[in-house]
This record gives structure tokens, C-alpha cells and sequence, in this order.
């Protein structure tokens, strides 16, 4: 049975507080990091000032084809916490190289989930869903169903 994806949840403890608060590592990583896991950005990252639970870091965000990377750092913590998600699939192993090289974490936690365990991986088994979908002028789901 094959999955809709991995799902790769990363947290980085002891990490240098002088990279956590630096926009430009987050860009960095951002650029590099679809073209060594074979992921297509759909745009530039979105990097933004954040007040998580009143602890100030940055939150930074790229948009994949059917994937994404989001990213959170807490400076005062010297804590990042990172996800990485695919449609298809990436390399773990150089996503977490990536992620290490980044933010120079003194220890790691991760896990990888498989999304989707019942995904269908063709339109026909939830037909009957998309064809019901009220029309609100509302982007669909991107399934297109003929009639």
C-alpha cells in the first residue's frame, strides 16, 4: 500500500542563537534546500517575525509543488522546530544534513510519519465527494470531474 507522502518533523536544541535570528539562514536554507531534496518551490519563502507563546524567533515558510517547508525558531531557547512534507518523496538523510548544517543544533530529535495511509491515488474511489463539493466559488480541491 503506498502512502500520500513523508512527513519529516525536526526539532534542533542548542542551536546558535546568532543563526535562529538571522533571516538570511533561513533564505539559505530555503533556496538550497528543494534542489537537493528534488522538490520545485512555487514561490520565494515567506519569513516573518514571530511571538510564539511570547518568546520571540522567526517563522519562515516555502511552498513546494505538493509539498512544504515550515520553520520556527526561539532564539532565547536556542530551539528550532522544522517540518518538511512531500506529495511524493524527498531525502531524508540530506534533509536532516540541511537542517544540521543550517542551524548547528548540539542534539536532534526527528521523526518521520507516513501521510495518508489510506490515500486513493486515483480520483474514481472519492468521485462521489468532489461531484457533491457545493459550488461557492471556491477553489476546489483540484480534482476535476466530468460530467
Amino acid at each position: 500500500m503506498s502512502t500520500f507522502g513523508p512527513h519529516l518533523v525536526f526539532d534542533g536544541y542548542g542551536c546558535s542563537a546568532d543563526r535562529l535570528t538571522d533571516p538570511s539562514v533561513l533564505r539559505r536554507l530555503l533556496d538550497e534546500l528543494p534542489a537537493r531534496i528534488h522538490l520545485a518551490p512555487l514561490a520565494s519563502p515567506a519569513i516573518a517575525p514571530h511571538s510564539a507563546g511570547g518568546v520571540p524567533g522567526l517563522s519562515a515558510v516555502l511552498l513546494l509543488a505538493g509539498s512544504h517547508v515550515a520553520i520556527h525558531t526561539f532564539p532565547e531557547r536556542r530551539f528550532v522546530s522544522a517540518d518538511v512534507f512531500s506529495g511524493g518523496s524527498f531525502d531524508v538523510e540530506d534533509t536532516l544534513a540541511c537542517l544540521r548544517e543550517a542551524f548547528g543544533p548540539r542534539r536532534i530529535e526527528w521523526k518521520l510519519l507516513d501521510r495518508g495511509l489510506e490515500y486513493p491515488r486515483t480520483v474514481s474511489p472519492i468521485r462521489h465527494v468532489v461531484e457533491r463539493r457545493p459550488s461557492a466559488g471556491l477553489p476546489g480541491p483540484g480534482l476535476g470531474v466530468s460530467r
